[in-house]
């Protein structure tokens, strides 16, 4: 027989991982079980650490999609049929380093069980999340308890950022605005784990409140959004847009938590109601700054648009979220020169984009689309919750699916998930590792390996490269999509970096 795998793991003390074991039934075997053992060495990490899943399936269109992850350690199987477990380990926060060892086991309703050993590096040190805001737009449940639960799986993958709301404008007088702040929201978020790190920006957006003054407050009714940008003509809306934005920076400062506001989203010059032009953009971050909010973004769908050089926007905005790519070569690059925050976004759920590759392009926020719909989703006539298992009728693929209420935050997930987080984690290990070289400078005893951790880091510049494209992204016209990762094969070589750069945390610690 041919000598069964082994499941070689490493992690920190406080971290989360994740294993996964596909089984093919070649016979009618039943239903299949899987579990993960206690796992034994300077302590025991207790079973209960590992959260079991099944990979579920549906029809979509001209082929099999995954619909989820359900949490269950079993599924029935069919002979010439391949099922996938999965097991989200928790290393304990006060975990001894060392080696632990235990196993993965499958069991048939038929036939003989199947084990294999697992074996877990438990590091000398912790590693620190990125001073980076990393997260996914996000509409906020009504109910508190669902929210809460969301809030804290978006932390156990890693995320350290959410979308907030930005306030109400519930009248005008003069040049004032009466405008409301949701504080429940905001101090859930921080209840959670949220903004404990200046770079931890939080998200929000500012066009909303701009059309909605415009709406409902100076008589444009439905020819702001018939019309994009037409509130701009009306002088009265600078001074009531900008008096919110510095009631909204006192409150924000008041919560204690970092905050960055959306100017719009995807600008361009054919304008969809919630988008504005080069030119509208570009005027509503000048009133931005001119307040002295400084962590405004904006998300330009690449380089140019309609024919028009959108680079200018860096020179007006104070951060720039970008698509990966050479379509946003110029903005990436005119962006890093002003000294301004770079960030990713809509880029894909792969491993490099939110980890290696995030580090070597100098970005310090990584947003994806999107979180959890609270709506039922498009489907067609007759199936109103287009997020249905098992519904061939769906109209779209949310990044998560529709759940009983009794699941925690009301949701399943993808495994998509478990992608970005090992990225994330690779961003936590380069934090640490940064941490550490900086700390042994000038410490005589560790000037050797800091010379190999500077080494490591030169070589992973001149491995990785500056610009890699993006799957599913493929020009201007494309802007407007999510990407589905990076078109790179040094993906692979993730786990091997990230194993030097625990090696050299240690050393630097010794």
């Amino acid at each position: 027989e041919r000598a069964r795998a082994a499941y070689d793991l490493a992690a920190a003390p406080g971290e989360r991982l994740t294993l996964r074991l596909a089984a093919t039934a070649h016979a009618d075997v039943g239903i299949c079980r899987f579990a993960v053992s206690a796992l034994t060495g300077p302590a025991t990490i207790s079973a209960d650490a590992a959260r079991i899943f099944v990979t579920e399936h549906r029809v979509r269109g001209d082929g099999v999609h995954e619909a989820g992850l359900r949490p269950q350690d079993q599924v029935a199987s069919e002979a010439g049929m391949t099922r996938c477990f999965w097991a989200w380990l928790s290393v304990p926060d006060d975990a001894p380093a060392g080696v632990y060892a235990g196993s993965a086991t499958i069991t048939p309703e038929r036939g003989a069980a199947r084990s294999f050993p697992i074996v877990l590096t438990v590091h000398p040190f912790r590693v620190r999340a990125p001073s980076w805001s990393l997260g996914m737009y996000y509409n906020i449940p009504a109910d508190e308890r669902i929210q809460r639960e969301q809030l804290r799986f978006k932390r156990a993958i890693g995320f350290t950022a959410t979308s907030l709301p930005a306030g109400r404008v519930t009248g005008i007088a003069g040049d004032r605005v009466q405008v409301e702040f949701d504080e429940a929201v905001y101090r859930r978020v921080k209840e959670e784990g949220f903004g404990a790190d200046p770079g931890h920006l939080q998200m929000s957006a500012a066009l909303p409140i701009a059309r909605g003054i415009a709406r409902s407050h100076l008589g444009f009714g439905a020819r702001v959004d018939q019309r994009p940008g037409s509130e701009l003509t009306d002088a009265r809306l600078k001074p009531l847009y900008q008096d919110w934005l510095r009631q909204y920076a006192e409150f924000i400062r008041a919560q204690g938590m970092p905050v960055a506001v959306e100017i719009v989203d995807e600008p361009r010059e054919v304008p969809n109601p919630w988008n504005r032009t080069l030119d509208q953009t570009n005027t509503y971050a000048d009133w931005m700054r001119e307040v002295g909010f400084a962590h405004g973004f904006v998300t330009p769908m690449g380089d140019s648009n309609g024919g028009r050089d959108y680079v200018s926007l860096a020179d007006h905005a104070g951060i720039v979220s970008i698509h990966a790519g050479a379509g946003s070569r110029r903005l990436m690059e005119r962006t890093l020169e002003l000294g301004k925050p770079l960030w990713f976004y809509n880029t894909g759920m792969d491993r490099l984009s939110w980890g290696f590759y995030a580090w070597r392009a100098g970005v310090t926020g990584r947003w994806e689309w999107h979180f959890l719909f609270d709506d039922a989703g498009s489907g067609a006539p007759g199936y109103p919750n287009g997020e249905e298992w098992y519904n061939p009728f769906t109209g779209r693929d949310g990044m998560t699916t529709r759940a009983p209420a009794t699941y925690p935050g009301a949701m399943l997930f993808k495994s998509a998930f478990f992608a970005a987080a090992e990225g994330i984690r690779d961003a936590a290990y380069l934090a640490t590792l940064e941490d550490a070289m900086r700390a042994a400078r000038g410490n005589a005893a560790q000037a050797a390996a800091l010379a190999r951790a500077e080494a490591f880091l030169a070589d992973l510049r001149r491995e990785i490269p500056l610009i890699i494209d993006v799957h599913g992204l493929g020009g201007e016209d494309s802007g407007a999509l999510v990407g589905q990762g990076l078109q790179s094969s040094i993906e692979a070589r993730c786990e091997a970096w990230r194993r030097r750069a625990a090696g050299l945390i240690a050393e630097l610690r010794d």
